[in-house]
């Protein structure tokens, strides 16, 4: 997406913030997805998730529900073949949508991969990422997230995110409603075609995240978000930042020891 847009000011120097970079996934042509144990449709009781798993459709963690899943898994998804049109899906692509808890439990040497099992095509994105709800509750941690159409949706949701890499995924982030007040920490969002959205009065707290190299803006954040900035990096994007608040200034989202690279915008009232 195009935004016409005014030139607003900044470039902040810093030293730079430290993210975690888990070591690359296996490809999924090195395993016999088809063999795996499969999972979709809606978690009936509370279950965990180890070893090499294939989120085969869409799957719906209800209220009530618990789905973990242990460090080192690796959670292979089937892209989807069909658009759907029944109201519980939120997507045509295949997704994890998450209304009780998901905790990922990666760590540093185990990080949790999210792969597609098979490659997209003409770079369409492989599945929906990770969808939590309206009071949805969780921790993802360590996670490698890839080629999704967004990394993770928050709709007036807060889970934790943190220690986690987003990458090929068309939004890295987005975050929506007031309910939206996570703490995203130590992330990396980038290669995608943008970086973090912010819509409806969101207000989460980022902090040491790494928004880097994505195809259009780092930060896009609309008129009546207020996103907490605190030692991010946002660099080497084709915009920086995209508010669309006419009265747009730094200071009101409190960007503090950001590194923001490349050019910085503002557009006067636009809407997308």
């Amino acid at each position: 997406m195009r935004f016409v847009c005014l030139i607003f000011a900044v470039v902040f120097f810093s030293i730079g913030v430290g993210c975690s970079s888990p070591k690359s996934p296996p490809a999924p042509q090195e395993v016999q997805w088809r063999n795996l144990s499969s999972y979709y449709g809606y978690l009936q009781e509370d279950t965990v998730w180890q070893g090499k798993v294939l989120l085969d459709d869409d799957l719906i963690v209800p209220s009530g529900r618990t789905l973990t899943i242990r460090a080192g898994t690796v959670v292979f998804i089937r892209p989807s073949r069909s658009t759907k049109i029944e109201p519980e899906w939120l997507s045509s692509h295949t997704e994890l949508q998450v209304r009780g808890t998901l905790r990922v439990e990666g760590t540093r040497s185990k990080p949790v991969y999210f792969l597609p099992a098979e490659e997209p095509v003409n770079g369409d994105a492989a599945w929906s990422g990770l969808l939590f709800d309206r009071g949805a509750q969780g921790h993802v941690s360590h996670a490698v997230i890839s080629a999704a159409e967004a990394g993770v949706t928050l709709t007036d949701a807060s889970p934790i995110i943190e220690d986690s890499r987003f990458e090929r995924c068309r939004y890295g982030a987005v975050f929506q409603g007031e309910g939206s007040r996570s703490l995203v920490r130590g992330n990396r969002f980038e290669q995608g075609e943008s970086g973090l959205f912010f819509w409806w009065g969101a207000r989460p707290r980022l902090e040491d995240n790494v928004i880097a190299s994505n195809e259009e803006e780092g930060l896009f954040i609309d008129e009546t978000s207020a996103p907490e900035f605190r030692g991010n990096q946002v660099w080497n994007n084709g915009i920086g930042v995209v508010s669309i608040r006419s009265d747009f200034a730094a200071e009101e989202i409190e960007l503090e020891g950001n590194v923001i690279s490349h050019r910085v915008f503002s557009t006067p009232g636009e809407h997308l």
